[in-house]
């Protein structure tokens, strides 16, 4: 079971919070009770933001979100992670799980302690059940949404044609 974002190739932009803390809320996603899950994402620096994602937590909720727990640091600067963060991105992951089953999982992924101006942004988002990172992908989610757009406009185009086919007969008549 995988969940892909956005176009995945769009940079989701951390926001600044009220204090020394700068991060972004993953979209809402299922999560089943004692299952390993694995997130994975490119992430760039804006600033200097450092190498250490030191503010990630498991979090619930859609409207009003409630904190689940904190998650373990992640060492951007481990020889693991391939990139640069400074330049087209790094491609980060870790794995995590909770031991009971959540329908409006969300994560928290932020810096802590981090200058004024520290930002960041990440792409390619991705949450994975079990414990193998694989390459970005696009959810079948949203390859199946933009099949049916790029169905619908081409529905709409034959309507248009064909609307305008009876108007052109009806004024050679």
């Amino acid at each position: 079971k995988s969940s892909s974002f956005a176009d995945g190739k769009d940079w989701l932009w951390a926001r600044k919070g009220t204090s020394n803390q700068v991060g972004l809320h993953t979209p809402v996603f299922d999560m089943e009770a004692n299952e390993t899950y694995t997130i994975s994402f490119t992430i760039r620096s804006l600033s200097n933001s450092g190498y250490q994602l030191n503010y990630l937590y498991l979090r619930q909720g859609d409207g009003t979100i409630t904190t689940i727990k904190s998650l373990p640091h992640v060492n951007m600067a481990d020889a693991k992670f391939k990139g640069n963060i400074a330049g087209d991105g790094l491609r980060v992951w870790f794995t995590f799980s909770h031991t009971e089953k959540l329908e409006d999982a969300r994560l928290l992924i932020g810096i802590s302690d981090r200058p004024e101006n520290a930002a960041f942004v990440i792409r390619e988002l991705q949450i994975e059940q079990g414990n193998k990172v694989t390459p970005w992908s696009p959810s079948i989610n949203d390859t199946d949404r933009k099949f049916s757009a790029i169905n619908q406009t081409v529905s709409d185009i034959a309507t248009r044609v064909q609307v305008t086919e009876d108007d052109y007969s009806s004024l050679s008549q």
